[in-house]
């Protein structure tokens, strides 16, 4: 008499845990609950980053260029793009620091502009809309002593040097050694 085997058939292990109702999370060992920690608090870090990157940004931004942001190739979040993205974080950041006369930080290039766009009317402050002078300061290199001094910027009076030639033109001769541009006035 022969006696047959009997095969049996069960799931594989891997599905039966997957499927099971009762199937228990895998154990980690030390050395992995100690980097999951690790990367818990990485996480936190870089939202904590995050959240003070873009809080001293909002207090470092321009109040002209908060309105139309440049465009930047990276993000507050660390994304790095192929082309420039508008950020209203890093694209409202001043390139050059300037102080105008209401007391209010500015990028320089900016508040030049609005100063001279706005000399026709009453000069007022675009952060509180009171008058204010067209007076800003900022810092430049001294050629000399390769130092920084603090300047103070003045519009010019003319729009074009071809009017101020015209205007130029009946006064008396300059003085022997005298330079045709005017140069700006330091600050100590």
């Amino acid at each position: 008499m022969a006696v047959h085997g009997v095969r049996i058939r069960l799931p594989p292990l891997r599905y039966a845990q997957q499927n099971a109702p009762s199937a228990r999370a895998p154990t980690l060992s030390p050395e992995e609950e100690a980097q999951k920690e690790i990367n818990r608090v990485l996480k936190e870090q870089i939202s904590t980053n995050q959240a003070f990157i873009e809080e001293r940004a909002t207090e470092l931004a321009c109040p002209l260029m908060r309105k139309a942001p440049r465009k930047v190739q990276v993000r507050s979040n660390g994304v790095r793009y192929d082309t420039p993205q508008e950020c209203k974080f890093f694209g409202a950041q001043a390139r050059k620091m300037a102080v105008a006369a209401d007391g209010h930080y500015y990028d320089f290039a900016q508040i030049t502009r609005y100063v001279r766009e706005n000399m026709h009317r009453e000069l007022r402050s675009p952060v509180t809309n009171e008058p204010m002078a067209a007076l800003v300061y900022h810092t430049e290199k001294d050629r000399r002593t390769n130092k920084l001094k603090t300047v103070a910027w003045t519009p010019e009076l003319y729009a074009s040097e071809e009017d101020a030639d015209e205007a130029a033109a009946p006064a008396a001769p300059a003085a022997p050694g005298a330079t045709a541009e005017r140069a700006p006035m330091v600050v100590d």
